[in-house]
């Protein structure tokens, strides 16, 4: 037992020390309502034959191809939608087909139609998980038990609730082993259930938990048949079962290893290489790696973009490709691919363990003893790879000397092993453990160590704003070089970069002025600035052949002595921004820019660009020192922190170009088109003659790097090339009737495409007039063309003359209406009348009478100004309507009442002149006038005529009716309009119904 402990003790202290030393951790991607996902509150995932993820919410379903989200929700009004939107559980069955658990239903999802096939199950209870045995039965978790259901008859088998029987509980989790043996965590422990043999063991949670108030919460199987399990409630643990044994071979409290003194566990996983991954309520993701006794605990950190999306996590799933998705209630879906992160990242974290003292990294060096110095903008970091981090020089926590200004600028290596610092405003030497500190009072001039070298022979030189100086060991001061003859107009130039060709020269690139080889001990000195991209170089290095390179703010140069080459985006390069250029055992050349971490390949062709995308912290590079590794790593300073990693490594697990495609839609003429199989099965389309415009949807599943994603695509047959397009998708018009093969392909590596190309048949049938029977039968109507043209042109004859008829017949009615307007115009009988009335005013109202004379002139003028005008605007004949109202007002008095209610809208529309003025003499003349009962007029517009309308009183005999005059409006306004003039009389009402012509 002693022994034991110890042990244990032994591990745990191991453990400890490992959790110091690994610092880095895989980036995540995330995934939420900004990118689509329909709620934050994942409840299970899958993925299916082609690929694609299937995420289950509490408020709907989704489909992610590592680009487009796809949600489908319940629909009252579509029985084939989700029954509802709460989706408890998923599974990808072994013929391709996606069951979901939807709280108490299960649905089937038909790819072909797009449509959900639901099954009730009996007794309730939700589903919690699915799995797929053999003989075609699913297997059901659910509230009220083991479930099973046949796929052939459809139909579900529940278990019988009777005492002592396992089965029937509640089942909260579910896991399948190859053998046919089920794993369910239930209230009374874990169940094993052989759905072949039968049989059915329980290891009941007082065993498992060791007493009887913790619960089973989690299981998960490992690939050497044994189960993990996650117990108790506050102080949770980890437990491996053996099931054949019913041993528990280990039991592992997590509060010892992670920052998580109180949690639950809501999900275990265990991937390929046998780790273990802990889905934690509070404490996040945590992960065990049993063979190596490794543990990590992964959180959210706002200040890291690639940590988990929210603090706790709920559900854990692992993709065809070893990839972890983390499902959280609140905060969506974290995933990341864990043996495909090639990048050591230092970042500034909330743990102090592992945080570098600020964000912005500006300069990395390996010491003696292989220790990493990493300084920031706001302090200085020694790390180890055993050990972690071993100091921190920041603000209170520095040797006496130290300023508060902790700007790093630059460090290098002496040739006596002592670690150089170059600051805002001053240079610090450690050595032998400790600390000397150079000003202005040293003659170090001016601020801002940009760069700091150390050659071959020993000599020490340091640049800044100032220029370019040198450390004099017999002084202990730095040197200037004001009064040399070659180099003295450069010794006060900002010197930004220093480098030491291999026949000992000095390169340095200046701010602003340059580059300037200086061979002190040959006395040569050249000077190149029209030569460069820009006059600010950034970085030196020389690679196997003696090429120098050169980096500025505005391109990347090479330099073989007699030439300069200059290499921008142009070139592959994703920025013209460049610096910390270093070269790897192979020869290669590696570039931090503002927009990624480059490679040039050994062809000085081939770039390679890695960013966030490929695990990065920040596609920004700092334009200060990069540093090579003893052991070929480099170490890259970026506005997130520090970057290590080994070069053969990173291009080793490049991301891969290889990811097959596959059709997701197909429209024609903008619409879905039907098709007869799921469109990730389709293998060819027919079309008719008229579907010559349509477009190709296509998706590929690709989930490590989906931002990276090129496409090509050719219809060939109508391309005579491929086509690079932005997104996955293509449309084509008129597209002429014939055979045509439509192929597609995606890569994730800009001019790599060697990954393999998809095909589609599509078969267009050929418009009719190209076919043999059609140019028979246009043969034999082409010979009786002439007769059917002869008899067209004869029909025409006649039927011109019969319009011809026609319209003399409507001249002549309208010759009638206009005469009879005329007669109206002048009847002589209404001008005695109104000058009678007008007579009498004269010495009775002069008032009345001059107004009455203004209207009877307006009238007249209407009269005549309107002679012969076929139409006119109602607004016009309103106007001349109201003068001839009121002549007829003072003759009738109350015996007549004449009301004109026309909207604004109305007025513009066109009728016959003097219309109003013949159909209210009309009702005048037909109907009797007296106070005691008036004759009330109404003018007004009802639809698309206007209506005169008076009460009916008949007068016992007309003198001056000639009863044609309606009747000759009538024609003409048929001629006019097209439309009838309409005369109606019905309920004591007369009403004439005028067209209005258009």
């Amino acid at each position: 037992m002693v022994k034991r402990l110890l042990l244990l003790l032994t591990g745990i202290l191991g453990l400890i020390h490992s959790i110091q030393a690994r610092i880095p951790e895989p980036q995540f991607k995330h995934l939420t309502q900004k990118q689509g996902l329909p709620d934050m509150n994942i409840r299970s995932f899958a993925q299916d034959q082609y690929g694609f993820v299937w995420i289950g919410t509490y408020n709907g379903l989704c489909r992610f191809d590592g680009r487009k989200i796809r949600s489908y929700f319940h629909n009252r009004n579509d029985p084939f939608s989700l029954p509802g939107n709460y989706i408890t559980s998923l599974h990808a069955g072994n013929s391709g087909r996606l069951w979901i658990g939807c709280e108490e239903t299960l649905c089937l999802f038909e790819e072909r139609t797009q449509r959900f096939l639901s099954f009730r199950l009996p007794g309730g209870g939700k589903i919690y998980g699915i799995t797929e045995g053999p003989e075609g039965i699913l297997w059901l978790a659910t509230g009220g038990g083991l479930v099973s259901f046949h796929l052939r008859e459809r139909r579900f088998t529940v278990q019988p609730p009777v005492a002592q029987n396992p089965l029937a509980r509640p089942v909260v989790q579910m896991a399948a082993a190859p053998e046919g043996t089920l794993y369910l965590v239930t209230p009374d422990g874990i169940v094993l259930y052989n759905i072949i043999t039968r049989r059915i063991r329980l290891f009941r949670r007082e065993y498992l938990a060791g007493n009887d108030d913790d619960e089973v919460l989690a299981i998960a199987p490992d690939r050497e048949g044994n189960l993990w399990y996650a117990a108790g409630d506050q102080a949770s643990f980890i437990g491996k079962l053996d099931p054949v044994s019913g041993k528990i071979l280990e039991k592992l409290p997590l509060y010892r290893f992670f920052d998580t003194r109180t949690d639950h566990i809501r999900s275990l996983l265990t991937d390929r290489r046998g780790r273990l991954w802990i889905a934690a309520n509070v404490g996040g993701l945590l992960f065990y790696d049993p063979p190596r006794q490794e543990y990590r605990q992964f959180t959210h950190d706002p200040l890291v973009e690639g940590s988990l999306s929210g603090a706790g996590s709920a559900r854990l799933f692992a993709d065809h490709n070893d990839g972890i998705w983390v499902g959280a209630e609140l905060s969506g879906v974290s995933w990341c691919y864990p043996d495909e992160q090639p990048f050591t990242l230092f970042q500034a974290t909330q743990d102090p363990r592992t945080s570098l003292p600020w964000f912005w990294g500006r300069a990395a060096l390996e010491d003696e003893k292989g220790n990493l110095w990493l300084g920031t903008g706001n302090g200085l970091s020694v790390w180890n790879e055993k050990k972690g981090f071993l100091h921190h020089y920041v603000k209170g926590n520095t040797p006496p000397g130290w300023t508060d200004v902790f700007s790093i600028r630059s460090l290098a290596r002496g040739s006596d092993g002592a670690v150089w610092v170059g600051l805002s405003d001053r240079i610090h030497r450690f050595s032998g453990g400790k600390w000397r500190i150079y000003t202005e009072k040293d003659s170090l001039r001016g601020a801002f160590c940009w760069a700091l070298l150390t050659t071959r022979k020993g000599d020490f030189y340091a640049g800044t704003r100032e220029g370019l100086q040198v450390y004099n060991p017999q002084t202990n001061r730095f040197d200037s070089f004001d009064k040399d003859p070659l180099f003295g107009p450069f010794a006060r130039k900002n010197a930004r970069a220093l480098f030491e060709s291999r026949d000992g020269g000095l390169w340095i690139g200046f701010r602003g002025f340059g580059l300037v080889y200086w061979h002190r001990e040959r006395k040569i000195l050249r000077h190149y600035l029209k030569e460069l991209p820009h006059p600010l170089v950034t970085s030196l290095a020389e690679d196997r052949n003696g090429i120098l390179w050169i980096a500025t703010i505005d391109g990347l140069a090479r330099f073989d002595g007699a030439a300069f080459r200059h290499y921008n985006r142009e070139e592959g390069f994703p920025s013209n921004q460049f610096a910390g250029l270093l070269f790897d055992r192979d020869n290669r050349l590696w570039t931090g820019t503002s927009a990624g971490l480059c490679c040039l390949d050994t062809d000085r062709k081939t770039v390679h660009t890695f960013t966030t995308e490929d695990g990065l912290a920040s596609d920004t590079f700092n334009d200060q020192s990069a540093c090579t590794l003893r052991d070929g790593r480099f170490c890259y300073p970026s506005t997130r922190g520090f970057v290590l990693f080994d070069p053969a490594e990173v291009l080793a697990t490049e991301r891969t170009a290889a990811v097959r495609s596959y059709l997701t839609g197909f429209q024609v003429s903008g619409r879905n088109h039907p098709l007869p199989v799921n469109p990730e099965a389709v293998r060819e389309i027919t079309l008719r003659p008229d579907e010559h415009f349509f477009t190709f949807e296509w998706a590929a599943c690709q989930f490590r790097h989906p931002d990276q994603n090129r496409y090509l695509c050719q219809l060939a047959g109508f391309d005579d090339r491929w086509i690079q397009v932005e997104h996955p998708a293509a449309t084509y018009t008129n597209v002429p009737g014939g055979d045509y093969v439509f192929r597609f392909r995606t890569s994730t590596i800009p001019g790599k495409w060697n990954g393999p190309i998809s095909e589609i048949q599509v078969h267009i049938q050929i418009v009719y007039y190209r076919t043999w029977w059609f140019l028979t039968l246009s043969a034999l109507l082409l010979t009786g063309l002439g007769y059917l043209l002869y008899r067209y042109r004869i029909r025409q004859a006649l039927h011109i003359s019969e319009l011809q008829t026609q319209s003399a017949r409507l001249e002549k009615n309208n010759a009638l209406v206009r005469y009879q307007n005329l007669v109206n115009q002048l009847n002589p009988h209404f001008l005695f009348n109104s000058l009678a009335v007008l007579d009498s005013l004269i010495f009775k109202d002069q008032k009345l009478a001059s107004r009455n004379l203004r209207q009877l002139t307006k009238v007249y003028r209407y009269l005549i100004e309107n002679d012969g005008v076929e139409v006119i605007d109602l607004e016009k004949e309103v106007r001349f309507t109201r003068d001839f109202i009121g002549l007829l007002a003072t003759r009738y008095g109350d015996g007549l009442q004449i009301s004109v209610t026309i909207p604004d809208a109305a007025l513009h529309r066109k009728i016959v002149p003097v219309t109003l003025q013949n159909l209210l003499e009309n009702a005048i003349k037909h109907n009797t006038t007296d106070p005691e009962s008036p004759l009330v007029i109404r003018v007004f517009v009802s639809g698309d005529d206007l209506v005169v309308q008076n009460n009916l009183q008949r007068r016992p005999q007309v003198s001056t009716s000639n009863g044609k005059g309606l009747a000759d409006m009538q024609a003409l306004y048929r001629h006019l309009s097209g439309r009838e003039l309409r005369v109606v009389e019905a309920g004591g009402v007369f009403s004439v119904h005028i067209p209005f012509i258009v």
